[in-house]
């Protein structure tokens, strides 16, 4: 039996340029010639020309589908017509969930999940690399990434008695959708703003280092170069953040052990001031490593909120390394997830199969010496397997030739997942770690509740939650 707890990785993201400074340099200044401007007359035309066709082409089929593009990672894919107003999407992360909006909205959070789609890293990824929690499929792979399709492995639409069957037969009526939006997937590059922004100053940073680095080239010591181009060298330091994430992007990258990773070694460490570590390093990569696995460290003692007040540069790097317990010390976070983990099982293993855990969507926080985190929870977990027919109230399905008995056969076996909204106190001792002595677990039985109700027998809980 697996009974393991997961999180769910971020894909890291590099904004470094594809190509060098100077080439860039040169498009720019070709952009600013006069002698370019009788050829930029005629391309800017054909631009416009190659824009109208195009805006004519999708508003002639802007009445066959919905474009969605995902906000948190770059993969877009289309929805029917006949889905408008009817459909909600939130994104978490590398996730994007699809759901009925009036199933969703009527019955509450776990319910209504027509599809969603999660990205991996890797783009070499195969079928049984995706399967677990199952109903998943691979969609595209491009890119570096391999985009999953995920469908629901229980019942998310109204079939139970007193629900709504005008609700549940709509739900069923667009998953049959499915496979067209699946084929739809595509992943595409966010063009906004903002990045444009970035990839010009990662430019900018890319061309004053090449500068540095040009001379004098009859000297081995880095600080003669920065001495030579000071100007420069000031004014990557002057970038302040953005040349830090530039700076350290590269460095992910890995090998910057030449003249060039030692530039970036003393601007990092003339923009981190106080927050950098008396360390001395041999090369500009080895630096990097030991500040980065040092803030790690720290952050694994005493939690990101310390890292947040002492080391705020360093955030850049927590981002790069935590995921959604960012904000939590992690020895808190572990025996949080130890213990639910460890409750769960007791109260549910008599009667199903667990297989998972998940924990996502934390934000924490500490009073004094009070240490809280809300959190959802989900459990997957299935039936112990039986042969379906021998079920009571499926044998009774068929038996009656009720029309949902193949559905209800089919997916007894199946996993299913439990959806809890959780919040935690605790007393933080010395050691950053929770006192569990003073441990207590709070429940929102709805989204839209603000208040928590308190846990004081999990079990009692669990039994009244499936009963309602």
């Amino acid at each position: 039996m697996v009974n393991n707890f997961k999180s769910i990785k971020l894909p890291s993201l590099s904004t470094s340029f594809s190509e060098s400074g100077k080439s860039a340099k040169r498009r720019f200044d070709n952009i600013l010639s006069t002698r370019a401007k009788k050829t930029g007359v005629f391309a800017f035309a054909l631009i416009l020309l190659i824009v109208g066709i195009v805006g004519i082409i999708f508003g002639f089929n802007s009445d066959k589908d919905i474009s969605y593009a995902c906000k948190t990672f770059d993969c877009s894919f289309d929805l029917p017509k006949s889905w408008e107003n009817k459909y909600e999407i939130v994104e978490h992360d590398n996730i994007v969930y699809v759901y009925h909006k009036d199933i969703r909205e009527k019955y509450g959070e776990g319910t209504g999940i027509l599809f969603y789609i999660e990205t991996l890293e890797g783009d070499s990824l195969t079928h049984d690399d995706i399967t677990d929690p199952g109903n998943r499929s691979i969609a595209l792979q491009e890119g570096g990434y391999t985009y999953v399709f995920g469908m629901p492995t229980d019942v998310q639409h109204p079939i139970w008695d007193g629900g709504d069957k005008a609700l549940a037969d709509d739900y069923v009526k667009m998953s049959k959708d499915h496979d067209i939006i699946k084929k739809s997937m595509r992943r595409v590059a966010h063009a906004n703003e903002r990045l444009t922004a970035v990839l010009i100053k990662d430019a900018e940073l890319n061309e004053l280092l090449n500068i540095i680095c040009s001379s004098p080239l009859t000297s081995s010591n880095p600080n003669d170069y920065i001495k030579q181009h000071q100007t420069e060298f000031d004014k990557i330091v002057a970038m302040d953040n953005s040349a830090l994430s530039y700076i350290f992007a590269e460095f992910e990258k890995g090998s910057q052990t030449d003249l060039r990773g030692h530039i970036m070694m003393n601007a990092c460490r003339s923009i981190l001031g106080s927050e950098d570590i008396k360390y001395t390093a041999s090369t500009g990569q080895h630096w990097y490593d030991a500040y980065k696995d040092f803030i790690n460290d720290e952050c694994c003692l005493k939690g990101s909120s310390y890292i947040k007040e002492n080391y705020t540069k360093a955030l850049i790097l927590l981002k790069k390394e935590y995921i959604q317990e960012e904000m939590l010390p992690v020895p808190s976070y572990n025996q949080i997830m130890k213990k639910l983990e460890s409750d769960f099982y007791k109260a549910y293993s008599s009667y199903y199969e667990i297989v998972e855990f998940y924990a996502f969507d934390y934000s924490a926080t500490k009073t004094g010496e009070i240490f809280e985190a809300t959190f959802f929870y989900k459990m997957i977990y299935k039936n112990h397997y039986k042969d379906p027919d021998t079920v009571d109230y499926i044998k009774k399905a068929r038996e009656s030739g009720n029309k949902n008995y193949k559905q209800l056969y089919d997916e007894y076996n199946l996993e299913k997942e439990a959806n809890y909204n959780f919040r935690v106190t605790a007393n933080i001792l010395r050691d950053a770690s929770l006192d569990m002595s003073t441990f207590k677990l709070y429940a929102s039985t709805s989204p839209k509740d603000t208040e928590w109700q308190e846990i004081e027998n999990l079990s009692v809980f669990i039994e009244g939650n499936d009963n309602e």
